[in-house]
């Protein structure tokens, strides 16, 4: 049995054509013996004005080698180079279009990114490093101009780098490119995927509106400490009805704000959570998504508001909130309510 699903298995991997045959390797080029690295980062649309796919590799030459956590060892030395360039599409085993590839600012497909260094702390596109008894020279090469051209298929494929001053290089052989491509559920992971319906009552919750800017926030917390942060946008008052924007950026008027999830250890707006005697998010999240609510101005500073949303894995949130309002511009002198992001107990 356990033959034949393997055997399944295997037979589900994609192919390469075997009459795909790759070009020749430039017998002036030094060559890559090793592949570090060969990754499948992005797809047209991941990233905002992104219209190709994003690859990334990292070659090395004889003579250097890492340990089993991916550090260079002591005796290494030799090249490593760095190679991220757009493609105009990929296979099912995302090897990129075969063809030439020239270094150039466009970021356009069939075009290879030039090397960079951010601020002097990450390096990052196309560079050449000279490794010596297993560290890095400083003296970091990053290519300016050259071609590279692909050729071939994952099982057997001719990469070969021409970046003029920097040097020639050559891979040949089989390639196993990874699917990098980050995981769109992630900011979002301290939410339950099993769908339920959390209920969220409070009779103490607080309004704070600026006319300035036009926005308001609903916070309350019920008696069993889930705490409810409503991010609003209104026109002209902050009382009437609701409904979630179609994505994070939106901020139009009669729209709550759609969760981003978790960024940088804070929790982004709109969303429910259970929080400590502290007051910090210390369980579960449930990241708001969709759905509606009604605020009322109830007179005397006070107002009431029922609402029920869905979160990102489909839960049901259900929330009544009442209390006190407050005038933000009052207090503090115009400025806007930012969308504070609230930290999270790690």
């Amino acid at each position: 049995m356990m033959a034949m699903v393997l055997l399944l298995v295997a037979s589900c991997k994609p192919k390469d054509d075997p009459t795909k045959k790759p070009d020749p390797v430039d017998p002036d080029a030094t060559k890559l013996s090793t592949v570090i690295v060969a990754g499948y980062y992005y797809a047209p649309g991941d990233v905002e004005g992104l219209n190709a796919h994003y690859l990334g590799f990292m070659f090395a030459t004889d003579g250097v080698s890492l340990d089993a956590e991916g550090y260079l060892t002591e005796e290494s030395n030799g090249k490593v180079i760095s190679l991220e360039f757009l493609s105009a599409s990929v296979d099912a085993n995302f090897f990129p279009a075969t063809g030439e590839y020239v270094v150039s600012e466009d970021q356009t497909a069939g075009t290879v990114f030039p090397g960079s260094s951010y601020y002097g702390m990450q390096d990052m596109g196309t560079y050449i490093y000279t490794i010596k008894d297993g560290k890095i020279s400083n003296n970091v090469y990053y290519v300016e101009e050259g071609k590279v051209t692909i050729s071939g298929n994952a099982g057997n494929c001719t990469i070969n780098m021409d970046f003029g001053e920097g040097g020639k290089y050559a891979f040949t052989g089989a390639i196993e490119i990874e699917d990098n491509r980050p995981d769109p559920d992630e900011p979002y992971l301290d939410e339950p995927k099993t769908k339920g319906t959390v209920t969220v009552t409070a009779t103490d919750a607080t309004l704070t509106f600026s006319t300035s800017y036009a926005q308001f926030m609903l916070q309350g917390v019920s008696q069993d400490n889930v705490y409810a942060y409503i991010y609003g946008n209104y026109e002209t008052t902050w009382a009437g009805s609701y409904t979630v924007g179609t994505d994070s950026e939106d901020m139009t008027p009669g729209t709550v704000m759609y969760s981003a999830g978790v960024y940088n250890n804070k929790v982004t707006p709109s969303f429910v959570g259970e929080i400590d005697a502290d007051g910090y998010l210390s369980g579960e999240i449930y990241f708001i998504v969709g759905g509606s609510i009604t605020v009322t101005d109830g007179g005397e500073d006070t107002f009431s508001s029922t609402g029920s949303f869905t979160s990102y894995f489909g839960s049901t949130i259900n929330v009544t909130l009442s209390g006190s309002v407050v005038d933000y511009d009052a207090q503090k002198g115009g400025e806007e309510i930012a969308p504070r992001r609230i930290a999270r107990r790690r």
